[in-house]
């Protein structure tokens, strides 16, 4: 039993490290968690904005 509680919390501290991880890869590190709180993202890629227009 000990065992599947050590894995869980390997498992819950690893998720929780990742997705940190993955939050802040953005052009600036608060990047995608200001666009998660405003719902609107910057998008800097030319052919991206080429197509919208």
């Amino acid at each position: 039993m000990a065992g599947l509680h050590a894995l869980g919390a390997f498992l819950m501290l690893a998720f929780v490290i990742i997705h940190a991880y993955l939050a802040t890869v953005g052009h600036t590190p608060t990047a995608h968690i200001k666009a998660m709180i405003t719902g609107w993202e910057d998008v800097h890629d030319k052919e991206v904005i080429k197509r919208r227009s």
